[in-house]
């Protein structure tokens, strides 16, 4: 009799277990649109060679670029499930409607350029905690991101400091910067029904960057990967 009991009690609460990883994967699986605003900041750093010394012979200027970034987001949840770690894989479109730019390698920082815009893309593949949940309320889903992103920065040149509107260094012309790169991200769905709220820290682990500015009418070569930080929230409905 023992042995029944014991028996029935393994396969009930083996069903209910099975019935509750069931539960919480279908609370979440299935394809998402959202739309995300965030405050994304890129350095970059140079180095140009002038011949006549002025104002040095070897420079490495470093840029401070700040970008307010409106993002829409296409993101397929439960992709792939490995017991309780499920993979996502999601894209985004990236806007910079407004920025800022500074040269930290000027003194005070001077501002570089006062405003500015940037266009990109970022795709990921998403590993995320799933924990045995009823399907009811409010469920919370901490991830980790990884995946490529290009971003497009353009920089007016206007507003220059005292020191960046000096002729030799030529920011008053505007320019543009390209960066590639490898990003990651932490962060955690909170999921009520279909809609989900995702607050997010974006990091860069490596990447490579470009430029149209010419210091001194010659061009400037990448000196050291880009860096990257981010913080952005997204709301997402399920379709």
């Amino acid at each position: 009799m023992k042995h029944l009991f014991f028996l029935l009690s393994f396969l009930t609460l083996s069903f209910f277990g099975r019935t509750q990883m069931t539960s919480s994967a279908s609370v979440r699986e299935g394809l998402y649109g959202g739309l995300s605003v965030g405050y994304f900041h890129y350095k970059t750093s140079w180095y140009y060679h002038r011949a006549d010394g002025n104002p040095a012979h070897d420079n490495y200027p470093v840029h401070s670029l700040n970008r307010a970034v409106v993002s829409l987001n296409l993101e397929k949840k439960s992709l792939r499930e490995v017991h309780n770690i499920h993979f996502d894989l999601g894209g985004e479109l990236l806007f910079g409607p407004t920025g800022k730019a500074k040269g930290t390698w000027l003194p005070d920082d001077d501002v570089i350029s006062s405003g500015g815009w940037s266009a990109g893309l970022n795709a990921y593949v998403r590993a995320v905690y799933v924990p045995v949940a009823e399907t009811k309320g409010l469920h919370l889903f901490p991830f980790l991101s990884l995946g490529p992103q290009y971003m497009f920065l353009h920089n007016n040149g206007k507003g220059t400091g005292p020191y960046a509107s000096e002729a030799v260094y030529d920011y008053k012309e505007g320019w543009n910067e390209g960066v590639v790169l490898l990003a990651g991200s932490v962060g955690v769905d909170l999921q009520s029904g279909s809609f989900v709220l995702t607050p997010e820290i974006r990091f860069g682990l490596f990447g490579w960057s470009s430029s149209s500015w010419e210091p001194g009418g010659g061009g400037a070569t990448m000196d050291g990967g880009p860096g990257f930080t981010a913080f952005s929230v997204r709301v997402a409905k399920k379709f």
